[in-house]
């Protein structure tokens, strides 16, 4: 009698124990799948605030043809307009790829190498774009402007350097995470 209350308890005490190690690993599984989500999220969120910065860049240029500045300069802006806009589309191409890419892990980390090579090409490229138009707004900023217009330039370009220089370094850990978390996910669920 013993022997088989013994045997039943066991068999319980088994059963339980399966049960709990498989809610842990599901626990586990929804724990990383909302870490992947919420690193998408912040990636489709800064896309729509660099489409809402082009926009007001792009008022910011339509502004300038009513005050008659050099057409130089509004070349310069407007390309800078074109690059951007660009970049926000292929970038917003390359991150519906991801999250399409969804059933398939390893597809899903190359693409999001893919997205970081081109965010690097994109900071690359912005800045180099941004340069000339710097050069040729300075002399207008200091011989034209007061001296409280020339600290706000100067003030505003510093911020936006180092706001930029934070927003890259913080996205390049997003993406980083983001790629431990998809791995992660494949080795949980077992997969190649």
């Amino acid at each position: 009698m013993e022997l088989e209350d013994l045997k039943r308890a066991w068999d319980e005490l088994n059963e339980r124990v399966t049960r709990n190690e498989l809610l842990t690993q599901q626990m586990i599984l929804d724990m990383l799948t909302k870490r992947k989500e919420g690193h998408l999220g912040y990636f489709n969120r800064m896309h729509k605030m660099g489409i809402l910065l082009v926009i007001m860049i792009t008022f910011a240029g339509i502004y300038s043809l009513c005050v008659r500045t050099p057409l130089l300069n509004l070349i310069l802006l407007f390309s800078i307009i074109g690059i951007q806009y660009v970049n926000f589309t292929i970038s917003h191409i390359k991150l519906r790829r991801i999250v399409k890419s969804e059933q398939d892990m390893m597809l899903q980390i190359q693409r999001i190498m893919e997205y970081k090579r081109w965010m690097n090409w994109v900071y690359l490229i912005g800045y180099l774009s941004i340069v000339p138009m710097f050069f040729l707004v300075i002399p207008a900023v200091f011989t034209r402007w007061p001296l409280w217009g020339q600290i706000l330039f100067v003030l505003m370009i510093l911020s936006g350097v180092a706001f930029d220089y934070f927003q890259y370094h913080r996205s390049s850990d997003k993406l980083k995470d983001l790629s431990e978390a998809i791995r992660e996910l494949k080795e949980l669920r077992g997969e190649e």
